[in-house]
């Protein structure tokens, strides 16, 4: 069984899935939970854990964007936001300094 593999897509929907096109450098594709297949360049980051997709959201734009923003962006509450945010800082403290 192959792993799952965790992003946010281009129009910045958070996604997890398992990596299905795997010979192509130029796009990946991404067979999600419900059966749909989501498409994307092959460079987009993906992400091996929910962790690391989460610190992502806050360390692209840290300075930029409050848990508000992220929240608005990513369409997450306020409180998924904030629990993600501070399980990544207590996770991976040293990704924040």
């Amino acid at each position: 069984m192959a792993d799952l593999v965790y992003g946010i897509t281009i129009k910045g929907k958070l996604f997890e899935g398992i990596e299905t096109n795997l010979s192509s450098m130029f796009v990946k594709s991404i067979e999600l939970s419900d059966g749909t297949a989501i498409v994307m360049p092959g460079n987009f980051p993906l992400y091996s854990t929910a962790e690391e997709r989460n610190i992502s959201l806050f360390k692209k734009k840290r300075n930029q964007l409050s848990l508000n923003k992220v929240a608005l962006q990513y369409n997450l509450s306020i409180e998924e936001a904030t629990k993600a945010y501070e399980q990544a800082l207590e996770r991976f403290p040293e990704k924040f300094i």
